[in-house]
């Protein structure tokens, strides 16, 4: 089920932190990369918040250095992680100096020894959608769409970079609750067009959490 809602941002992702927290010893939160959510990411790093309880899951990267200006982690480590007390072995992110196979490997290991300790993977995820309705790195049409694993690669030819690593609809369905950014009336459109009846995630990826999971839409 989704809710669209007016509400900003900013303060309902802070009052399910803070919820969150008090159910649990840690709050793990699901991070888009891209441009959408570099702003929130800057105004969060400034919020009073226990960050040592505070889990980060970057749910996709370019496969570039992590000094790449096209680097998901580079962008959240500029407006986030540089900006915030934290400990390292809170942040899970895709390890891009190891060959593909690897670094599919090691996410997969890493996020699998989360769901043992709890589930939800995932307590509150931060999804951003492109234009064409795909999420993370899963595009319309993607053999990643299919997988079972948690973790897989992916192609796309509509970005300077093409090979990504992303999690799968098995990950990105762990979550307790999902907040989905689409800002502009392109992703509205298309948002629109995943919101009906019997819509095909294989040709809108953002579908198949709509129908399955808590949604609100900012």
């Amino acid at each position: 089920m989704s809710h669209v809602t007016s509400h900003t941002f900013l303060p309902a992702l802070l009052e399910k932190i803070n919820a969150t927290l008090r159910k649990n010893p840690t709050c793990r939160i699901g991070l888009s990369g891209g441009t959408s959510p570099r702003a929130l990411y800057a105004q969060l790093a400034q919020q009073r918040l226990p960050w040592n309880r505070i889990e980060w899951i970057l749910i996709d990267e370019r496969y570039v250095p992590p000094t790449s200006d096209q680097s998901n982690f580079r962008m959240l480590n500029e407006t986030l992680f540089s900006q915030i007390p934290f400990q390292p072995e809170n942040i899970y992110v895709f390890n891009t100096t190891l060959p593909i196979p690897e670094a599919i490997k090691y996410s997969q290991e890493r996020l699998q020894n989360l769901t043992k300790a709890r589930h939800p993977l995932i307590d509150i995820l931060i999804l951003g959608m492109g234009k064409d309705g795909h999420i993370a790195s899963l595009f319309p049409g993607s053999p990643a769409l299919e997988t079972s694993s948690m973790v897989a690669s992916s192609q796309t030819k509509n970005s300077p970079v093409e090979q990504r690593l992303t999690l799968t609809f098995n990950a990105l369905l762990d979550s307790e609750e999902v907040l989905i950014l689409a800002p502009g009336e392109e992703k509205k459109k298309a948002l629109e067009k995943a919101q009906k009846p019997g819509a095909d995630f294989h040709e809108f990826p953002i579908a198949k959490i709509l129908q399955n999971a808590k949604c609100e839409i900012f």
